[in-house]
């Protein structure tokens, strides 16, 4: 078999091995999806507001008073969020909540609501995000917990 040959071989089974490990990496992340229609994003954030003792309610970005993302994790899912520490503060206060959510309303970028789904093939429900953001960094923690990195003050110059 010529040199050529065995270097053709050689990178095709080591691009084979890398595919592999990718998709198999792909299904450990979390998946931020939107559940209900855009319409009904508003209701919603309202109606978890109304109900804030159901929720354990996160937020970061930019300041206190202006965060990126709201995350609403029900206090009776067992499935576990983590976050980045200085990042992520708790708001108990329902009048800083529609203050923070009206403000993210006047913003340019509109924002959404979504869910954070565990790991395939499962993809259990940890919590909803309310962001102006595509995504957030997440990382796998365990089968039952999901680390949400805060938003990145430097990756977000210009989002807002």
């Amino acid at each position: 078999m010529s040199i050529q040959k065995k270097v053709f071989i050689s990178l095709l089974v080591l691009g084979f091995v890398v595919s592999m490990f990718g998709c198999g990496a792909a299904k450990r992340n979390a998946q931020f999806t939107t559940q209900l229609k855009a319409k009904e994003w508003r209701p919603k954030v309202r109606e978890m507001a109304d109900n804030m003792g159901d929720y354990d309610i996160w937020a970061a970005g930019r300041s206190r008073a202006r965060p990126w993302a709201i995350v609403f994790h029900p206090k009776d899912n067992p499935k576990k969020l983590n976050g980045t520490p200085g990042r992520w503060h708790k708001i108990e206060d329902k009048n800083v909540l529609l203050d923070i959510v009206g403000w993210m309303e006047s913003t340019t970028r509109v924002p959404r609501l979504m869910s954070i789904l565990g790991p395939a093939p499962e993809r259990d429900f940890y919590a909803y995000v309310y962001t102006t953001l595509n995504q957030l960094n997440t990382r796998i923690e365990d089968e039952n917990t999901i680390f949400v990195f805060g938003p990145d003050p430097a990756q977000m110059q210009g989002n807002l």
